[in-house]
């Protein structure tokens, strides 16, 4: 094989991607940030004052973003460059900015090479798996190291943790194999992981650290506001291929404390399909079926996704850390997946029922509902379970629009500048395309478009919204502005409530997986404040009477309103009595335990005994969800698979009970 750079620089660069998300260059050239500045106070719903308090937000969030793990800067760095532009980075028209990025990186690099040296010398050392070390991590929890034997202990930790992970998956393809040989031939791996990674660095261009300055900068205004050209060269291996023949993974992935997280799994997609990647897990390594598989600890979001890409039904390995903490492999099919609207009509335990999911609120999501709404409008279904869990929005127009399908007219959401000039969502349609009895499933990973079609069905009493304890949290929206997202106004219901940092609560409340752990928009960073906009607000440009407006514009179900306390009463007597139930909650607590212990045992027989356990969390948990329920039904539109899945859907049963209890108090 071609040497294709010296050994040297090749220890040098590669163990920098454990740490950083990228490795880039300064460019020589001087730039200001003050034209950053002045689109985002003229676009962003909550501009920032430019006093100190912005200038150390800017520099923590871009020491963060250069050394992410806490594995380089030492503490002298961190206060040396405090001294220098801690206190004067919010002056955008000059350059401390940019000098304050070159100066950081030029030091980066100088810990870099000594890291190199620490990092070969612990790989090259036979490891000590009997000492009670534990690895801390949760980065907030973490000071920088203050000298060279912090820091050789800070990476000790680290590859020693990386070591175990790579021998338990090996114990288990290969039970006869000595502790010493797999220890071994883990090392081996994670040296190849190092190579790849540096491979894939290489190719990143020279203004990609200017690039993160401006992320940095963005993101001391809100999370979701970001540069749109900051992202890097996709696999270059994919270059010249046609998009109809490429394939993927059908994941979304979110950065939690360093960590590449499973967001959602679209329905239709690989993951989906093969079934055991899960919402919370942690991506720790991908690599094609008979290749090396990659450590992606380091690497940028966009970059992990390029890694999922490839042609249709070409076989990728992936391995994950649950939420719990185990560690599984698994062998995934690439497959396309578009994610579009499913329909099916369903039978659970015996009570008929239309289905829809809805992945996002892409455009033309709202013909897609509708088609369905019209096709169970002939078949006379009164009926329908409106799955919206995992979708993480999309347009606002069509969430509108699909609101407005289930009733006749009124108001679905407003929304505000930081002008204070508000725009309304209405439906005008005298047309109501549903009035049967409809459940919305919801989680903790419906956000944005979803929370408003979750609010303005349970305020107008639509639907009977079922699932964890509340969504997302996300009521502000975004708009693009020269290569800027910006977050640009505040979404709230049609009663002038906020969504945002709140979410939707369901009328029923059911636990899942996510249900104790921190996840939401109100555990984001420089997240916007909660507000609400008054009722009288919303509505001062029509001119009527606050009587008629209120008639008018907030439709009421009164039926169904009257109907509903008695079906929820019902509902949460089932759920707290129902051992399956109880046993989900428990489970849940556990996993939320997990989750927020950070300190992992480096000892080889407490670091095996904390697997087992986990293990058994997860198989515990899995039962549950492996077990075939009663559904039955065919597919309208959308994936074939639809109905075998649903199959395996716990939640699908006290939602049909829901509709029954509906039905059954409406003959009364």
């Amino acid at each position: 094989m071609k040497k294709l750079i010296p050994t040297k620089r090749f220890f040098l660069l590669a163990y920098f991607t454990l740490g950083c998300l990228f490795i880039v260059s300064a460019q020589n050239k001087p730039f200001s940030i003050g034209e950053y500045v002045k689109l985002l106070d003229h676009y962003h719903y909550a501009p920032k004052k430019l006093d100190q308090d912005f200038s150390h937000d800017f520099f923590d969030l871009h020491i963060q973003y250069l050394d992410p793990r806490k594995h380089f800067f030492f503490v002298s760095d961190i206060a040396l460059l405090k001294s220098k532009y801690y206190d004067i980075l919010h002056d955008t028209n000059s350059y401390n900015a940019f000098e304050f990025n070159k100066e950081a990186l030029k030091m980066l690099n100088k810990r870099i090479l000594n890291a190199n040296k620490v990092v070969k010398s612990i790989l090259n050392a036979r490891i000590d798996f009997q000492k009670n070390d534990t690895l801390q991590l949760n980065v907030s929890e973490l000071p920088f190291p203050k000298d060279d034997a912090a820091m050789r202990i800070r990476w000790e930790r680290l590859i020693k943790y990386q070591l175990l992970q790579e021998v338990t998956m090996m114990r288990n393809e290969d039970a006869n194999t000595s502790d010493d040989k797999l220890i071994k031939k883990a090392v081996k791996r994670i040296f190849a992981n190092y190579f790849f990674q540096f491979q894939r660095f290489r190719t990143l261009d020279k203004e990609s650290s200017n690039k993160s300055l401006i992320l940095s900068l963005t993101r001391t205004y809100s999370p979701y506001s970001y540069p749109t050209n900051i992202y890097f060269k996709r696999n270059e291996k994919l270059r010249d291929v046609f998009t109809e023949n490429l394939g993927s993974l059908g994941i979304g992935l979110r950065m939690e404390n360093g960590f590449p997280t499973v967001r959602h799994i679209k329905i239709g997609g690989a993951a989906w399909t093969n079934g055991n990647i899960e919402e919370g897990d942690i991506i720790l390594r991908i690599g094609e079926e008979g290749e090396t598989e990659y450590d992606v600890l380091g690497l940028w979001t966009l970059d992990i996704y390029s890694l999922m890409y490839g042609l249709k039904s070409s076989k990728v390995n992936i391995t994950i850390r649950k939420v719990d903490g185990s560690i599984e492999k698994h062998l995934i099919t690439r497959r396309e997946s578009k994610g579009y609207t499913n329909v099916a009509l369903l039978s659970i335990n015996k009570v008929n029922t239309a289905y829809i999911y809805l992945p996002s609120f892409y455009n033309g999501a709202d013909k897609h509902v509708f088609m369905a709404l019209k096709k169970l409008k002939e078949s006379n279904i009164k009926n329908l379970i409106f799955d919206i869990r995992n979708n993480g929005g999309g347009l606002i127009s069509v969430a509108k629009n699909i609101a407005g399908f289930f009733f006749d007219n009124g108001f679905v959401a407003a929304s505000k500048t930081k002008d204070k000039n508000h725009y309304f969502y209405e439906d005008k349609d005298n047309t109501t395309y549903f009035d049967g009895n409809v459940v919305l499933l919801t989680n903790k990973s419906s956000a944005s478009c979803s929370e408003i079609l979750a609010s303005a069905l349970q305020d107008t009493k639509e639907a009977l919204l079922f699932g964890a304890e509340t969504t997302y949290g996300k009521g502000v929206g975004q708009s693009f502005h020269d290569n800027m997202r910006i977050t640009s106004l505040k979404a709230f219901r049609a009663n002038g409530k906020s969504i945002q940092n709140v979410g939707v609560v369901p009328d029923i409340i059911f636990p899942d997986k996510l249900s104790y752990i921190d996840h939401g928009m109100k555990f984001m960073h420089n997240k916007l404040s909660y507000e609400e906009c008054p009722i009288d607000t919303l509505l001062k440009e029509y001119e009527m009477s606050k009587d008629e407006k209120r008639n008018l514009y907030f439709h009421v179900d009164k039926e169904k309103e009257a109907l509903y306390p008695k079906v929820i009463a019902l509902s949460k007597q089932r759920i707290e009595t129902d051992d399956t139930y109880q046993k989900i909650d428990s489970l849940a607590r556990t996993i939320g335990h997990y989750a927020k212990d950070f300190r992992i045992p480096l000892k080889m027989e407490a670091y095996q005994e904390l697997i087992v356990k986990q293990s058994q969390l997860t198989k515990d948990y899995q039962e549950i969800f492996s077990k075939r329920y009663k559904v039955t039904g065919s597919v309208l539109y959308g994936h074939p698979e639809i109905v075998e899945k649903l199959k395996n859907d716990y939640y699908l049963l006290e939602a049909a009970q829901i509709l029954k209890d509906m039905n059954e108090l409406k003959g009364k």
